[in-house]
C-alpha cells in the first residue's frame, strides 16, 4: 500500500547504472502516460545489452565505473543472480487457462 503514496524502493546508484535507474523510475511513475509501453520498455533493454559491450556505449561507461569504484572483478558475462531453494519445499507449476 505504500506504493500508493508515492513511496518506492531505494536504488542504489553505487551499483546500478544511472541509465538503468532512469529507466526504473519511469516504470514507477504516478503517471501511467509517462511510463514505457511494454514494447518501449523491451526494446530499450535490447538495446542496452547490445551496447553494453561496446566501449563508447554510455551504459558501458556507467558498468565500467561502477565495477571500478566497487572493485568488482565480476566479467558482465558471468554475472548473473542467484536463488536459494527450501529444501523441503515441494515446488509446483500449473497451466493457467483465461478463457481466451
Amino acid at each position: 500500500m505504500k506504493i500508493i503514496y508515492g513511496l518506492r524502493p531505494d536504488t542504489y546508484t553505487n551499483t546500478t547504472p544511472k541509465i538503468i535507474i532512469d529507466l526504473i523510475k519511469r516504470c514507477w511513475s504516478e503517471n501511467p502516460k509517462d511510463r514505457p509501453k511494454a514494447i518501449e520498455l523491451r526494446d530499450t533493454l535490447f538495446s542496452y545489452k547490445q551496447s553494453c559491450k561496446q566501449e563508447d556505449s554510455e551504459i558501458y561507461k556507467q558498468i565500467n565505473a561502477i565495477e571500478i569504484n566497487q572493485n568488482f572483478n565480476i566479467p558482465l558475462t558471468e554475472a548473473s543472480l542467484n536463488y536459494e531453494t527450501d529444501k523441503q519445499a515441494i515446488y509446483t507449476s500449473r497451466r493457467i487457462s483465461f478463457g481466451n
